[in-house]
């Protein structure tokens, strides 16, 4: 198990959270493992846009990603790519 802790940045690189989010659970889409994304307590699974989306992610939240499976060293590292960029 890994957990990748960030900021929500989107910045001027995504013109709207939905892009946003739109983008990290497609990402998240190409691994095997298990994510599940925390913000302020609240859980979701990252590979579910409606979850994503309706769990609030605004500029500056601090988050975490759980990984867990087989590929989760793999999925960490391209999450920590787009997510502390």
């Amino acid at each position: 198990m890994k957990t990748l802790n960030f900021t929500i940045k989107h910045g001027k690189k995504y013109p709207s959270i939905t892009s946003y989010a739109s983008h990290i659970v497609h990402e998240a889409s190409q691994f095997a493992s298990n994510m599940t994304l925390d913000i302020e307590g609240s859980r979701v699974d990252l590979k579910s846009i409606l979850g994503v989306v309706s769990i609030g992610l605004y500029e500056n939240k601090q988050g975490s990603i759980i990984i867990e499976g087989f590929d989760e060293e793999e999925a960490y590292e391209r999450l920590e790519a787009i997510l502390n960029n």
